[in-house]
């Protein structure tokens, strides 16, 4: 853990049942926990973590089983689920003290806030969910396609490499990521309207997130606004940063 005079800065790694989870924090005011998608690690966030830092006290982790973030090979051969990365998130914020926060999460880690402001509604101030699906079925057919493609090709390649610890492990991770787009999250609309706290969601025209399953996500979410943002993509959100951060800084109430 390194830590300065005038501003608070903390990184390292907590044990969760499964492994364990590096994060960072730094910055001061306004807890908010950045969660990065699918097969990604903290790194892809932590210019947004920069700028939220001017005002709040930023949290970035790896997921389990990505970046630097470990995972047992006992629970490689479980499915991991949209709930398992939103446990890993409340052991965190126990660790290193925080009761509440705000969540900035992109894809799966969209889907890792919601499945925790549905969890833990008492310890979810707001939720910025960035391309979010409540269940698989809100991806774009081809993608799912895709995913199950992958996972069947990484099943095959599997089978050659049970004898090599290390290869084997690795090809167990990418199927996690496959297997978390093809099964998981399946949040519902009674736990969709546990969540308490507002929620902003963003969206793209040219998402891969269906249109109509975002709108079904905000309809049966408390306290929800959607940014459509014309023209932008599944990706858009790390590449036109400048049009999204208004936003973010509105829905947090605090001027830029």
């Amino acid at each position: 853990m390194e830590q300065t005079k005038d501003k608070l800065e903390q990184n390292g790694f907590i044990k969760i049942p499964d492994g364990r989870i590096y994060y960072e924090s730094y910055g001061k005011g306004i807890p908010i926990i950045l969660l990065h998608g699918n097969g990604e690690n903290l790194s892809v966030l932590k210019e947004y973590g920069k700028e939220l830092e001017k005002h709040c006290r930023v949290i970035l982790m790896d997921s389990r089983a990505h970046g630097r973030s470990t995972i047992k090979m006992s629970a490689l051969k479980k499915k991991t689920t949209a709930q398992d990365m939103a446990e890993d998130v409340k052991v965190l914020m126990d660790v290193i003290g925080i009761h509440q926060a705000v969540f900035l999460g992109f894809s799966d880690g969209a889907n890792t806030a919601l499945q925790f402001a549905a969890s833990y509604p008492q310890r979810t101030k707001g939720v910025i969910a960035v391309s979010p699906n409540a269940n698989p079925k809100g991806l774009v057919l081809p993608i799912r396609i895709w995913a199950k493609f992958n996972y069947n090709l990484l099943g095959g390649i599997h089978r050659f490499v049970k004898h090599h610890a290390k290869a084997e492990k690795e090809i167990q991770k990418q199927q996690l990521y496959m297997n978390l787009l093809l099964d998981s999250p399946n949040l519902t609309q009674n736990q969709l309207r546990c969540v308490k706290c507002p929620v902003l969601i963003f969206t793209g025209t040219w998402d891969i997130i269906k249109k109509e399953h975002i709108h079904w996500i905000a309809k049966n979410l408390k306290n929800s606004h959607v940014i459509r943002m014309q023209g932008a993509t599944h990706l858009s959100f790390y590449r036109r940063k400048q049009e999204y951060l208004p936003c973010i800084w509105k829905f947090l109430n605090v001027a830029d």
